[in-house]
């Protein structure tokens, strides 16, 4: 609104000093020399200086309201662009936000089944491990059993 304000008041200005400019570049007209005494006829309206200033005015101030009114549509126009535009950005950012929670999502369930299954892992490799271990040391006993025997017999 401000702007808007400051605009007319600018092109008033302008038409203003244009009109004076006007004014001042009119020369007085050179005095002619007294006419011979002829009945002179009725004086024809001409317009004031008055007038054509009113005129000018009118004229600036209609030329100011249009120009008021087109930047006013201007300004709507890239308001609702601007509009628009953020509420595409906006709805690209929530995509990718959705987006990359869902893949954090899909990621963590995969870690915890991984995780799951290397526990699974670790304990069968135990299992089989003292599995073995019990083998092993049954295998030692057997054959210490062997080696007391022979030294005995």
């Amino acid at each position: 609104m401000k702007t808007q304000r400051k605009h007319l008041a600018i092109l008033a200005l302008i038409a203003s000093a244009g009109i004076l400019a006007a004014c001042s570049k009119e020369e007085p007209a050179p005095v002619p020399a007294p006419a011979p005494a002829v009945e002179q006829p009725a004086p024809v309206d001409k317009p004031t200086v008055g007038e054509a200033v009113q005129s000018a005015t009118d004229a600036a101030a209609q030329k100011a309201a249009e120009v008021r009114d087109q930047a006013a549509e201007a300004a709507a126009k890239v308001g609702d662009a601007l509009k628009q535009g953020a509420a595409d950005a906006d709805k690209a950012i929530q995509g990718a936000l959705t987006s990359a929670q869902d893949a954090a999502g899909k990621a963590a369930a995969g870690a915890a089944e991984l995780a799951d299954k290397a526990k699974e892992a670790a304990a069968g490799a135990a299992e089989k491990t003292a599995e073995g271990t019990e083998k092993a040391v049954e295998s030692t006993e057997k054959a210490a059993d062997k080696v007391v025997e022979e030294v005995k017999s």
